[in-house]
């Protein structure tokens, strides 16, 4: 009897762990289920027409369906610029896999910043362009769609050139919404742009 009794405990405790710890996996994935975030509606994007760094144009009907993330600079900028733009590339390099989304650097300095500038300044940052365009135009377009349509800062600088601008990043939705911002300055920028971009991609199944 004392050996039977010995054999019937280990047996008890076992099924009782299993059935805890489905209880507690079942509870882990409810609550983490709960606390996912969903993220803002800031307006759409408006309709544009501008040219990327080989001379193309590109319009927001080339960028619907995919998730893309917008940095404003201009290529003789020696303040915050170079900063944004070093944070985008590193996300272009996490990006390359297993998703998407598109990275779109629009410059506030397009009279001085052609298609042929910009692309030796994608170049200088290995841009890859099929993930990541830099788009330039006339001033009134481009303030139309920074200023105007996505909310964004920008003060024409003196006759040297040049602007007083967001350093803002801003992610849009397959659907043209904006739906996060995020300063592009921030050490942690990177790691919270991945994160929002995933929850997009989980809230439209794309990838």
């Amino acid at each position: 009897m004392k050996s039977a009794v010995v054999l019937y405990k280990p047996s008890y405790l076992f099924w009782l762990l299993i059935v805890v710890g489905v209880a507690y996996m079942g509870l882990r994935h409810t609550f983490l289920s709960s606390q996912k975030k969903v993220l803002d509606h800031y307006g759409g994007v408006p309709e544009f027409q501008l040219l990327n760094q080989e001379g193309k144009m590109v319009t927001l009907k080339d960028l619907r369906g995919n998730i893309w993330v917008a940095a404003f600079v201009f290529t003789r900028c020696r303040g915050p610029c170079p900063i944004i733009t070093t944070h985008m590339a590193k996300l272009s390099k996490i990006l390359r896999e297993g998703s998407r989304a598109k990275l779109v650097s629009i410059t506030v300095d397009p009279d001085y910043d052609t298609p042929m500038v910009l692309s030796r300044y994608a170049e200088n940052f290995h841009a890859d362009p099929k993930r990541w365009i830099f788009l330039t135009g006339p001033r009134e377009k481009v303030e139309a769609l920074v200023v105007s349509g996505m909310y964004q800062a920008v003060v024409r600088g003196s006759q040297s050139g040049g602007a007083i601008h967001s350093t803002q990043l801003v992610l849009v939705d397959p659907h043209g919404q904006i739906r996060a911002i995020h300063d592009g300055t921030n050490p942690q920028v990177i790691t919270q742009i991945v994160r929002d971009i995933y929850g997009l991609e989980q809230e439209f199944a794309v990838n």
